[in-house]
């Protein structure tokens, strides 16, 4: 195709434990958002539970958010608000099909 040698970065794929729970309900892969959306519902709903439900409570408990283990991989929150552990893979369009760079 068109797209073939194209070098991009990509997420690294959800967890398998989260990947299996989803292919038994829904029967596919799932998306990247579906891991996000997974990992940011559980943490927020974490965050409340533990800090409470008003702005200020859930910036604060967020800002707590330290080696929490997501669908996503390990997740901590930086002082900038900014998720400091999600691993990037290289991949390259090859026959259409997106592969790793090893």
């Amino acid at each position: 195709t068109a797209a073939d040698g194209l070098i991009f970065p990509d997420y690294a794929p959800a967890s398998g434990e989260f990947r299996n729970k989803f292919m038994k309900r829904y029967g596919k892969e799932p998306t990247l958002p579906a891991a996000h959306a997974y990992d940011a519902v559980i943490i927020v709903s974490e965050v409340m539970r533990i800090y409470g439900t008003n702005a200020e409570s859930i910036r604060t408990g967020l800002l707590k958010v330290e080696n929490h283990r997501g669908a996503t991989g390990n997740i901590t929150i930086d002082s900038n608000h900014i998720r400091d552990s999600q691993e990037i893979l290289l991949k390259v369009i090859h026959n259409g099909k997106s592969m790793v760079i090893e």
